[in-house]
């Protein structure tokens, strides 16, 4: 009999804050777009700098990753795995920019394995002993939906014992924002929900998955069941997407009907959300194919609140949708829709 994957910690880290304080804010409505310094015209969302401890020679994203382990390895308390059955997979999707300018100053030292994907990965791995696999799966901002996917997967076929998987980015740099900028995909004004476009964030979130039998034997507290992923490509080009929503509702069922979970059954959809009207009308039409345009369940979307952490994006918003779930909205039943540049999609079903 297949393993069942269960959430027993996670841990985040927003421009509202960090862990289940920061995302309570969220849920609130609290809004963390500033004026960006580096140009005025820009908004972003920008993790107070006394929250983050960077050590020389790391990159950014990289403290981000490390920080964000820590918290959801305290939240899940002692779980008693031993090293080689404690699988790592940790992405910092578009590697370390930060220290890109590093390297082209002639200043690197040790700076240039932060700009591997991968880096994340190697560093939470050996800060926190983890002897299985450690693996940086890159798919855009649909990064934290594949992870969680991969880490079922390892789960179910019993190959780990627990996962700790997650994502952080730290791209708040004038290279990515211009280039957002030009392709006219950023608001001035913060992001704006009829289209307009969203503001650029940081962030990191991550989680621990293991089996609900090992859970129960351990005495860990279950936050949510992992009941099913699913991934698919709806790849046109880098940037455009089709708009009928076909490849994203078959990749929405094929994760409700792995997880059991009927479209009537589920309580709230977080969506990816962009304020893009292609990405917008995309997620739209999908939806109404998975649950009927008079059947829909509540949706939600959050990234005009702590703005778009790209390959942090699916992670951070998958923990605010636990958050929810454990918090007294009433979600039992939850579906996170995730997508990326180049056309990575991805849905995963959790359940209170």
């Amino acid at each position: 009999m297949a393993a069942e994957a269960v959430i027993v910690g996670y841990g985040c880290i927003l421009p509202q804050g960090q862990g289940r304080a920061g995302l309570d804010r969220v849920l609130a409505g609290e809004m963390a777009a500033t004026v960006w310094s580096e140009n005025p015209r820009l908004m972003v969302g920008r993790v107070a700098a006394d929250l983050v401890e960077e050590r020389p020679g790391e990159d950014r994203s990289v403290a981000l990753a490390l920080h964000v382990a820590e918290l959801a390895l305290a939240d899940a308390g002692e779980l008693g795995v031993e090293g080689e059955r404690f699988a790592c997979l940790f992405t910092v999707s578009k590697g370390g920019l930060g220290s890109i300018g590093h390297l082209v100053s002639g200043t690197a030292g040790d700076w240039f394995a932060a700009i591997d994907p991968a880096a994340a990965a190697r560093a939470v791995a050996g800060r926190f002993a983890l002897r299985g696999a450690a693996l940086a799966p890159v798919s855009a901002c649909s990064s934290g939906g594949h992870l969680l996917a991969a880490a079922r997967a390892m789960i179910v076929s019993g190959r780990a014992e627990a996962v700790l998987c997650g994502a952080a980015d730290a791209s708040l740099l004038p290279i990515v924002l211009a280039s957002y900028d030009r392709l006219g995909l950023l608001s001035h004004t913060g992001q704006d929900k009829n289209g307009g476009g969203f503001f650029v964030g940081e962030g990191a979130a991550a989680f621990v998955v293991t089996s609900v039998e090992w859970a129960k034997k351990r005495g860990l507290p279950i936050v949510a069941r992992l009941a099913g992923s699913a991934a698919g490509s709806q790849a046109m080009s880098l940037v455009n997407l089709p708009t009928d929503g076909v490849d994203l509702a078959q990749v929405c069922e094929l994760a409700l009907g792995r997880s059991g979970v009927r479209p009537e059954e589920v309580d709230v959809v977080m969506v990816h959300g962009t304020a893009t009207r292609v990405g917008d009308r995309n997620e739209a039409a999908a939806l109404e194919r998975v649950f009927g345009r008079d059947n829909l369940p509540a949706v939600v979307g959050t990234k005009w609140l702590h703005g778009h952490l790209l390959g942090a994006s699916s992670a951070a918003e998958t923990a605010v949708l636990l958050r929810g779930m454990e918090s007294g909205c009433g979600w039992r039943v939850g579906l996170k829709i995730s997508a990326g540049f180049g056309g990575h999609i991805s849905a995963n079903v959790l359940v209170r």
